[in-house]
């Protein structure tokens, strides 16, 4: 814990304090659907990150009531498609991150959401061509006046009580700047989150790598104190390479060896999506068997209604650093799970035998569910047909569809 006398002071410090001292899962395309997201706040992640979503998606989707799975789903009123899920009771820690080249776009996209998130972040970092093209994510790195009229442009949209935050990286066109370019490097990045900052975000997450940099290569983590150093007033959260509580001990190490006042807190990618359990600051989330962890996942997908497409997927990430699984190389159930072609292949593959197919309609858990049952309805709550309420095969005594362990004491990736 960073004694009070250490800790940074915000522009915003009443908002700025929900980000002290926590682990939040980072945004990350694919994986951060609802699934994930409530995995691994139950494992005790702080704060949850939706996947980034453009704007125009979300401002022109509509919000639909789905009463058999209980969630408020936001559907393309383009091709029908969901774009966007969410569980009432995931609010308290669901910050929605958002793709956007102008306040507008922001502003439209904030309104449609206010009811169901509690707080929005900006991408400043994605590198990749599609954002870039668009004016989005480390685009606006090269744009201050447009990043923070975004910013701006929230603050004044939203409650003052609802924090709005961004995510950038090290301003720099190299992969690896060594002497005089890296203190520019580390200069430019420090006064662009000054104007951040200013323009409205309680906090700024740091991705400790350059725009042309890949998972591949290693953060930088020295970089995050000597901006830190340099923004004094700003609560700067790192990410980058946190793959387990070593690497999180480790970053601490370097931080008192600093003497730099900083947040205590961290942004998990990777990590958290290869090893949720990690968010158990006990340590005992470790020790689960990677079965357990899957059936956690599955029981969660079930309770959801999530695409068996993208179950599949998340499925594989989890397996990511294991070479074993049940007693055979993880390559053996890595293969039985490509190829599952249902939810219901997905449960028999991982043993879970009381997965109820007579209980869901015909086309739940597959992304017709949502086009050709949800779509159709009105926003307001209604009944689905024949859908029934698919609790009773995954929920435990407490009703929370998840599975007993101790409770703890407290796609762009990094």
């Amino acid at each position: 814990m960073v004694p009070h006398s250490q800790e940074v002071v915000s522009t915003y410090p009443s908002l700025s304090d929900r980000y002290r001292n926590v682990e939040i899962l980072a945004p990350m395309v694919r994986a951060c659907t609802l699934p994930l997201r409530k995995l691994t706040a139950s494992y005790g992640a702080d704060l949850v990150y939706s996947e980034e979503i453009i704007d125009q998606k979300i401002y022109n989707s509509k919000r639909v009531w789905d009463p058999s799975f209980k969630t408020w789903d936001y559907i393309s009123q383009r091709d029908n498609s969901l774009v966007f899920q969410t569980a009432e009771d995931e609010k308290p820690k669901l910050i929605f991150q958002m793709g956007t080249n102008s306040g507008p776009g922001a502003q439209k996209a904030a309104m449609a959401l206010l009811q169901d998130v509690a707080g929005f972040d900006v991408n400043m970092g994605c590198p990749k061509s599609f954002s870039i093209k668009g004016g989005m994510g480390s685009a606006l790195l090269k744009k201050p006046e447009v990043a923070t009229d975004i910013l701006k442009t929230l603050r004044r949209t939203v409650p003052e009580t609802m924090p709005v935050t961004c995510k950038v990286r090290l301003i720099c066109d190299t992969q690896q700047p060594t002497g005089e370019e890296l203190q520019d490097v580390i200069k430019r990045t420090s006064e662009f989150i000054k104007g951040c900052s200013d323009a409205g975000a309680c906090a700024v997450a740091l991705h400790t790598r350059t725009i042309p940099m890949r998972p591949r290569n290693p953060a930088i983590w020295p970089t995050f104190a000597q901006v830190q150093q340099l923004c004094p007033d700003v609560l700067l959260i790192p990410n980058g390479d946190f793959f387990d509580r070593r690497a999180i001990e480790a970053f601490r190490a370097l931080m008192e060896q600093t003497a730099v006042p900083w947040s205590n807190s961290f942004m998990i990618a990777r990590g958290g999506l290869y090893n949720p359990q990690m968010f158990d600051k006990t340590g005992k989330g470790m020790s689960l068997p990677k079965k357990e962890v899957l059936q956690e996942y599955m029981h969660l997908a079930t309770r959801y209604g999530s695409p068996h497409q993208n179950t599949k997927w998340v499925l594989a990430q989890l397996l990511t650093n294991d070479t074993m699984y049940e007693g055979q190389p993880v390559k053996v159930i890595q293969q039985t799970l490509s190829r599952c072609k249902s939810h219901e292949a997905l449960c028999n593959a991982l043993g879970i035998t009381h997965f109820d197919k007579a209980a869901y309609h015909p086309k739940a858990h597959t992304v017709n569910y949502f086009k050709e049952v949800i779509a159709p309805l009105s926003t307001e709550p209604t009944a689905v047909g024949d859908i029934k309420r698919p609790l009773e095969s995954v929920a435990d005594d407490d009703g929370e569809g998840q599975a007993k362990r101790p409770k703890p004491e407290a796609v762009e990736v990094a």
